[in-house]
């Protein structure tokens, strides 16, 4: 595995074998799923890698991101209180905000493309990723949080 060096600390990214053989048989299959599921991964990246580079940014001193062909993980050393919080937060709103800025570039092309479909399916990915992320349920991000900010409330 390649280290990726940040200056506020270290970033590895796992990516199992899955992601581009999944992406070869779609694309076989011919249609636009290929393109669909590129757009979903690239989502997904987008999300563990705000997590990753917050959990740095907090003073984490490592962060492995895994991605699977429909999820990923990151895991982040050094960590504990509140800052695991905004960890957690992080990525949701991340996807929200792409999702919105995704939405506002679309709005503003005048001309009709071919690609159109495309883009609201990435934007509805990111603001689904978003979303559903924020439900205060563990595992997920939302459940994190909310663990983490009620452990350093009820130590107050």
């Amino acid at each position: 595995m390649t280290w990726i060096r940040w200056p506020f600390g270290r970033l590895r990214v796992h990516v199992s074998v899955w992601v581009p053989a999944f992406s070869i048989v779609l694309f076989a299959a011919g249609g636009d799923l290929w393109a669909r599921y590129l757009l979903l991964v690239s989502a997904l990246v987008i999300h563990e890698l705000a997590h990753a580079l917050v959990s740095l940014a907090l003073g984490g001193r490592r962060a492995d991101i895994r991605i699977w062909p429909v999820f990923g993980r990151a895991d982040v050393e050094n960590l504990s209180g509140r800052r695991t919080g905004w960890v957690a937060l992080s990525a949701p709103l991340t996807n929200i905000a792409v999702a919105g800025l995704l939405f506002a570039l679309g709005a503003r092309l005048t001309a009709r493309l071919a690609t159109e479909s495309l883009l609201n399916i990435y934007v509805t990915a990111h603001f689904l990723m978003g979303v559903v992320n924020l439900i205060p349920v563990p595992p997920i991000d939302g459940g994190r949080a909310l663990a983490a900010f009620r452990r350093e409330t009820l130590k107050e």
